[in-house]
């Protein structure tokens, strides 16, 4: 499948209690952010997904692995999804999780889409910052 330009994608990463939503149009408009957070129990990733204001208008969804690491929640995601997803480990796409999506021009400084290299950013800073503390990812 190609990818146009200014396509946008949203790019999510998180941990057992965070997720952090990102949407960007191509590489370059941040358009989004969102942040899920739960204190008393794991979050549902694909709950807070299906929720999300964003999702209408995510072209592509470009998802950290280790969000999925241990679920079966991911086929569940994939089949409610009706876009393509694209599943990164480190800065490679996991070929036999991913949807074929040509991530050219969704990329600025590195391998991994920009939605997703913003969200980890965000989700670090999140992470390590004294305004939640007892958070982690």
């Amino acid at each position: 499948m190609s990818s146009k330009r200014e396509r946008r994608v949203m790019g999510l990463t998180g941990g057992k209690n965070i997720l952090v939503k990102v949407i960007y149009r191509g590489a370059l408009w941040f358009e989004g952010l969102e942040v899920d957070v739960s204190t008393n129990s794991k979050l549902d990733p694909v709950k807070s997904i299906l929720d999300s204001k964003y999702l209408g208008q995510a072209r592509v969804l470009v998802v950290d692995y280790d969000l999925w690491q241990g679920t079966s929640s991911l086929e569940n995601l994939r089949e409610r999804l009706g876009v393509p997803l694209v599943v990164m480990r480190d800065e490679e796409v996991d070929e036999a999780l991913s949807d074929k999506v040509n991530l050219k021009g969704l990329c600025s400084c590195s391998n991994i889409p920009e939605a997703l290299r913003v969200a980890r950013l965000i989700l670090n800073e999140i992470i390590e910052s004294s305004l939640v503390k007892g958070l982690q990812g």
